[in-house]
C-alpha cells in the first residue's frame, strides 16, 4: 500500500491532501473522507471522484522527468509533493473579472472556463484540456 501526501502551495481547503493506492484502486482522503478516484479517460494521470460533487474538476498529477508525482491540480487549487515554501505569485487584479464558467450555443465549445493558477489564467475545456491563456 503506497500512501503520499501533498500540501497546499496557499490557502486552499483543504490544507493537505493524501493518496492512497490500495489493492489498485486509488483512494482519496480529503478532510478525513474516504472517496476512490475513478480514471478519467482517455486522459493520462488524470481521476475523478463524486465527493461534494466535484467530480467534474479531476485531479489532475503532474510529474517531473523521471516521471514521480511533484504535485496535484483540481480547477485552482495546487497541492505539493514536497512542502517546501513557493512564493505566491502576484497577478494583476483585473484578471478576475475573467475566471468564471462561460457557455455558448455553439453546439461544438458549448462551454469552458477561466480560473487563476500559479499566476496563470488558465482555460479548462469540457474535456478537461487546459490552455493557457496569460
Amino acid at each position: 500500500m503506497a500512501r503520499v501526501m501533498f500540501v497546499a502551495d496557499d490557502r486552499m481547503r483543504p490544507a493537505v491532501l493524501e493518496f492512497v493506492e490500495r489493492d489498485g484502486d486509488l483512494l482519496l482522503y480529503p478532510d478525513g473522507k474516504i472517496s476512490a478516484l475513478i480514471k478519467a479517460l482517455p486522459y493520462p494521470d488524470r481521476f475523478v471522484d463524486d465527493v461534494d460533487g466535484r467530480r467534474q474538476f479531476p485531479y489532475r498529477f503532474e510529474r517531473d522527468a523521471e516521471r514521480t508525482v511533484t504535485a496535484v491540480l483540481n480547477w485552482p487549487a495546487r497541492w505539493s509533493r514536497h512542502s517546501e515554501p513557493r512564493e505566491t505569485a502576484v497577478v494583476p487584479e483585473m484578471w478576475g473579472a475573467y475566471v468564471g464558467h462561460y457557455r455558448s450555443n455553439n453546439p461544438w465549445e458549448s462551454n469552458f472556463r477561466v480560473v487563476i493558477r500559479d499566476g496563470s489564467m488558465i482555460q479548462i475545456w469540457p474535456q478537461e484540456t487546459e490552455d493557457e491563456l496569460l
